[in-house]
């Protein structure tokens, strides 16, 4: 007696329920050839049947079968068919046709698919039509998908409509920033605040592409306060042009990533490492706010003394202290002659000699190498103004030392001696 496809799908669903997923899905891909004849019967069946019948459709390459199913009302036989309908060259009359009476999740789908798949010339068919049946909202999901001349005609009207902004400003940094520009030279100044609350995510999704012509809208129409969402990009403005992130860095509106740290380890060696003119002035800046001592160790060693001393070029007397957090970041060969110069500032200010961090020691004397003063000299040395005298620190005996000796003829083990040998 012949089988029935009806049997013979009873007989694969009762071998592969048995199987764990990978092992049933090598089965399903050995069986496949047999399966189409099956296909009717699964589909006519419950989800895991529908499930397995478009799994064997995507592994035979049955591209009549899945341009059938790409608006299918399952979700997992939709996103299948969706998944390899590119692969298997499916027209884009089958997408334009489905669009016609589907629902909003399946029409979303179909958009999505669309756009990854790259297909510009349906976009371009669709984006008119859509917007005029379903709204901006639906024909802005088409944007990243067209081409740019489209784009650059339609944003700055769909501009409000976006929702997702990394896809469209990966593919056209260029047009999302001329349309950001064109918004924000209409707008009064008053109204730009919120405008950048809104929009900020599109400006900062092209600054990967498009790092000079960002740092440029930020230069010209910039928010009054730094947005939280570019701190990410400050790595890409430094490696852009680091001298103009230093003159954004100085605005009052950035005033809180130059005053708080806002600049990572990264950045702030770039910018340190630059050569950029506007460095020495950033430096200045950042000794009036007690913020110099990051980017003095963002700097070479060679450097860093010379840098301070410019930075702190002409600035008034005020409170001066010894600042041992500085001393650490400058070269060992120029502490010493430093922390001198502070002492003596902080005594004729009147202010404390002692540094600003109780628990760092005290700042180093004059010499590299203390030498005992001799018997004539004076009972106060000249480093006992700054700092106490040396202790030679006590030295833990070694393991290998003995214990005092016993009693007379005899002497105490080592504490650490080897065990005996047995015999």
């Amino acid at each position: 007696m012949a089988s029935t496809p009806v049997h013979t799908a009873d007989s694969l669903l009762s071998a592969l329920d048995p199987l764990p997923y990978p092992r049933r899905m090598r089965e399903l891909a050995l069986r496949v050839r047999a399966m189409s004849p099956l296909r009717p019967v699964l589909e006519a069946r419950g989800a895991y049947e529908r499930g397995i019948a478009v799994v064997a459709a995507s592994v035979a390459r049955d591209a009549p079968w899945i341009a059938e199913h790409i608006a299918d009302a399952d979700p997992f036989v939709r996103g299948h068919a969706l998944g390899v309908a590119d692969s298997l060259q499916v027209p884009d009359t089958v997408y334009e046709s489905a669009l016609g009476d589907a629902c909003e999740a399946v029409r979303r789908d179909l958009l999505r698919a669309i756009v990854v798949g790259r297909r510009t010339a349906l976009a371009d068919r669709l984006v008119d039509g859509l917007r005029r049946d379903r709204g901006d909202a639906e024909a802005a999901r088409l944007l990243p998908g067209r081409a740019p001349e489209t784009v650059a005609r339609l944003l700055p009207g769909l501009f409000h409509a976006v929702i997702g902004w990394k896809t469209l400003a990966k593919r056209h940094p260029r047009v999302v920033l001329d349309a950001a520009e064109q918004a924000l030279a209409t707008l009064p100044e008053a109204l730009r605040a919120p405008w950048w609350s809104r929009y900020m995510p599109a400006v900062a999704a092209t600054v990967t592409a498009e790092p000079l012509r960002a740092l440029a809208l930020l230069e010209r129409l910039g928010p009054e306060t730094m947005q939280p969402r570019l701190r990410k990009h400050l790595g890409d403005f430094a490696a852009a042009d680091p001298g103009r992130l230093l003159r954004l860095l100085l605005t009052p509106a950035w005033h809180a990533v130059r005053r708080y740290r806002g600049l990572g380890p990264g950045v702030l060696r770039t910018l340190a490492r630059s050569g950029a003119p506007e460095l020495a002035t950033y430096g200045k800046v950042l000794a009036d706010d007690g913020e110099l001592t990051p980017l003095l160790r963002a700097l070479p060693p060679a450097q860093r003394h010379s840098f301070y001393v410019a930075a702190h070029e002409g600035r008034g007397a005020g409170v001066v202290t010894v600042d041992a957090v500085v001393l650490e970041a400058l070269p060992r060969s120029c502490v010493a002659e430093e922390a001198r110069r502070m002492a003596e500032a902080a005594r004729e200010s009147g202010g404390p000699a002692n540094d600003r961090s109780p628990s760092c020691a005290p700042p180093p004397c004059a010499s590299p190498r203390w030498t005992c003063p001799s018997p004539t000299a004076s009972a106060t040395p000249a480093w006992s103004a700054t700092s106490p005298p040396r202790t030679t620190p006590t030295r833990r005996p070694s393991r290998s030392t003995h214990w005092p000796a016993g009693p007379p003829g005899r002497r105490m083990r080592r504490r650490f001696s080897p065990r005996p040998r047995r015999t």
